[in-house]
């Protein structure tokens, strides 16, 4: 008797059931992080636009109607429109909308003009922070120059 009842204490175990339950735990873990990562952290996770500036740009005119000059290089496969232009912390909006599609594969120096909602002054020769920004939500920074 002392023979089986050594087999008995050293045989204890966890039941196939309890394995089969924590394997499902961890494989349904697994499943979950897996989609949430796919969904929320990959649609969180920045996208470089296909779109570079080449050098500065330029600004001209007064007022609240202005021509911005600058080159812009698509490296992406598909046309990409300029919907806005934060200049000095001010929104620009093209007056054209034809005039401001870069198109895909092309370097092109673009010159289009941009509208304020209220007349902005800026200095002569004096350099600003600039940002492009597409019909894709991104944008590309630039320093434009006041002449």
């Amino acid at each position: 008797m002392k023979i089986d009842e050594i087999k008995l204490k050293t045989k204890r175990g966890m039941s196939d059931s309890i394995i089969a339950l924590i394997l499902t735990i961890i494989g349904l873990i697994a499943v979950i992080a897996v989609v949430l990562f796919t969904y929320g952290l990959a649609g969180t996770i920045p996208r470089q636009e296909p779109v570079e500036v080449i050098g500065g740009g330029t600004l001209t005119g007064s007022g609240s109607v202005y021509n911005l000059t600058v080159t812009l290089r698509n490296s992406g496969t598909s046309d990409v429109n300029i919907t806005s232009v934060w200049i000095a912390n001010m929104k620009f909006v093209p007056v054209n909308p034809q005039s401001s599609v870069l198109k895909a594969g092309q370097t092109q120096t673009m010159t289009f003009e941009i509208k304020a909602n209220s007349n902005i002054t800026f200095t002569k020769q004096s350099e600003y922070s600039a940002t492009i920004y597409f019909n894709t939500g991104l944008g590309v920074p630039v320093v434009v120059t006041y002449n």
